[in-house]
């Protein structure tokens, strides 16, 4: 339950890539390259909404229904989970940039890759299943994603196992890696 709780935000922040085409296909792209601050930061900006209404959904997904689930975290691990939810949908919000500003230029694929990117990360980023069960290689290439990092730490904390050291190795990592999208999006 939990990690479908928090890929209810990752799915939504992923929107991005069909919001930033909607820039290419009503005509307002011109607009947006030619706009002082540069074209990352405003499509980046144009697409924000998407972080608030995700955080949102799981949030509620994880607080008021999670306890139907048996998802009772203390306060302190509720808090920690918070942060790592935030943190790891921000920085997937940045991944979702990279994929918009590829998909720019491929507007019909927008859907395609957001549904394959959150599947693959429902599937391989310890959301539904046990990061264990996939091979080595699979573990190590999903290191490169937030969501990996942020999912752990909420594992942990659900179960109530989330030391202080773990939370601030987690959102290290989620924050992170995150950076380097965002980086990686203003090339893009």
């Amino acid at each position: 339950f939990t990690g479908a709780a928090v890929m209810a935000a990752i799915t939504e922040v992923m929107l991005v890539c069909a919001s930033t085409t909607w820039e290419r296909m009503q005509g307002t792209l011109p607009l947006v390259v030619t706009t002082p601050a540069g074209l990352a930061p405003m499509l980046a900006g144009r697409s924000v909404l998407w972080i608030p209404s995700g955080l949102a959904t799981s949030l509620v997904c994880l607080f008021l229904v999670g306890p139907f689930f048996h998802v009772r975290p203390s306060p302190l691990d509720g808090l920690a989970m918070e942060v790592l939810l935030v943190v790891g949908t921000l920085g997937t919000y940045a991944v979702g940039l990279v994929l918009a500003g590829l998909v720019l230029w491929t507007p019909d694929l927008r859907n395609l890759a957001s549904t394959v990117a959150v599947g693959l990360m429902t599937a391989c980023c310890g959301a539904v299943v046990p990061m264990a069960y996939w091979p080595g290689w699979v573990q190590g290439a999903v290191q490169a994603l937030p969501v990996t990092h942020a999912l752990a730490g909420i594992h942990a904390a659900r179960e109530g196992t989330l030391t202080a050291a773990g939370f601030l190795g987690r959102l290290g990592l989620a924050a992170g890696t995150g950076l380097v999208w965002l980086a990686l999006s203003g090339l893009v």
